[in-house]
This record gives structure tokens, sequence and C-alpha cells, in this order.
């Protein structure tokens, strides 16, 4: 695996690194105690094929949509 993979994107809003994958589907008990540990964020159990995969912790941004996605559905911005 090249370099640029195993890198982890930082946020495209706050530049932070902790950045997160996000799991969508019914969580099992591994899912949910990854998601205790900050290890992932749960996405929910409907799927509509344009979510984001990426969660940043530290500003809630949720980004890395299917690059078939349309342009101005590709981020969503987490509300306060």
């Amino acid at each position: 695996m090249s370099d640029r993979k195993t890198r982890k994107k930082p946020c495209p809003k706050c530049g932070s690194p902790e950045v997160v994958p996000i799991e969508y589907g019914y969580p099992g008990p591994e899912m949910m105690a990854a998601a205790e540990k900050g290890l992932i964020e749960l996405g929910g159990c409907c799927v509509s094929g344009d979510d984001p995969r990426k969660h940043c912790k530290a500003c809630g941004e949720q980004f890395d949509h299917p690059a078939t996605a349309p342009q101005s559905r590709r981020r969503y911005t987490a509300q306060p």
C-alpha cells in the first residue's frame, strides 16, 4: 500500500487530524465498543449511497462522499 493511502486525510474544515471513519448499519457489540472508544462514528442504519465516510472529532464535520455524488452534496456540516 502506498504512503498516500495510509496517511489520514485531515478535516477539510478545521484541519484537525482527529478523523475517524463513519460506519453504517445496525451496530453489533464490536461496532458499539469501537464507537465508545472513539475509533469510529456511527452513521445510522439508513444508507443513501451519498453518505459521508469520514467524521472529524474536533469540529463534527462529515466529509469524503463517494466520487459520484454531486459537488453540492459532498460536505455536511454538523449543527450545534
